[in-house]
């Protein structure tokens, strides 16, 4: 149980750590948006589609996260439970005759 903790904390400081990691390349990326080259060349040209092409692949990935972790999060907040759901309407809740059948082992 103790180790299992421990993991979760772990991957959610790196977690952290990630999310101020893409607001700091957020940061980057307007710069390099904003201060194009006064004499483009070739050069410029493969480092901006090799970008474009990295931020794409980026941007699709992050949006299968996002739409993972709305899921998470509307499951989680739906999934109260039976204790949930006590502790918000109480004895009527906990003691109701259907309540009684449906939590019966067997």
């Amino acid at each position: 149980m103790r180790e299992t903790k421990e993991k979760l904390d772990g991957i959610r400081k790196e977690l952290q750590a990630l999310s101020k990691s893409i607001k700091g390349f957020h940061q980057e990326i307007e710069k390099a948006v904003l201060e194009m080259p006064i004499n483009p060349g070739v050069y410029h040209l493969n480092f901006f589609e090799q970008l474009r092409s990295f931020i794409q692949s980026l941007r699709e990935t992050l949006d299968d996260g996002k739409v993972w972790l709305q899921a998470f999060n509307n499951n989680s907040k739906k999934k109260k439970g039976y204790w949930g759901m006590y502790k918000k309407h109480g004895t009527t809740f906990g003691l109701s005759n259907e309540r009684t059948i449906a939590t019966q082992a067997g």
